[in-house]
């Protein structure tokens, strides 16, 4: 198997209902240390790093056997540094990238979660998540646009949801 040279793992879900649990205990998607649970909407993507030099990424689904949902179907493909490449010979169009910038450069607020955002350089969209205790503040003083990870307490996610459906496993374990 011939290794792909790329800085991330793309995954869009196609249809993703797994028997939701507090903490992600119950069924979830594990893709490296982070798991992904409950119900995602259709489309919702997200970025994995691949470490350089090594050949898989661990992806396993964890379930405690009691079905009472639909399951999972996810959509792969692998990013560059530099661009967007896929296992297949077609580029997929710009429609399938993780996000659109709106400016070629900046930090955008995810669209869901308030720990996560977009940092866009040269239109390409890496996905972030802030720090422990922080959560992503977007605001606009005076027509000067400011964005960055802010202590929890100081921002108004407006409508954007606090607690992620990936639980660090780190967390897991307090």
């Amino acid at each position: 198997m011939s290794s792909i040279n790329a800085c991330w793992l793309n995954l869009t879900v196609v249809d993703f209902s797994v028997q939701p649990s507090n903490g992600c205990t119950k069924d979830y998607l594990q893709v490296g240390e982070d798991r992904l649970c409950d119900d995602l909407p259709k489309g919702y993507t997200v970025l994995w790093p691949v470490e350089q030099g090594k050949d898989a990424l661990a992806i396993q689904f964890i379930t405690d056997s009691c079905i009472t949902r639909r399951g999972f179907l996810i959509k792969h493909n692998f990013v560059e540094c530099q661009g967007l490449i896929t296992t297949t010979t077609e580029r997929p169009s710009t429609s399938s990238l993780v996000f659109n910038c709106p400016f070629e450069n900046g930090l955008f607020p995810h669209e869901r979660l308030c720990k996560k955002y977009y940092d866009c350089k040269n239109n390409i969209a890496v996905l972030k998540e802030c720090p422990s205790g922080k959560l992503f503040k977007e605001e606009v003083v005076e027509n000067e646009r400011f964005a960055d990870c802010e202590d929890e307490d100081k921002v108004n996610c407006k409508g954007r949801e606090k607690v992620s459906p990936f639980l660090d496993i780190k967390d897991a374990k307090k």
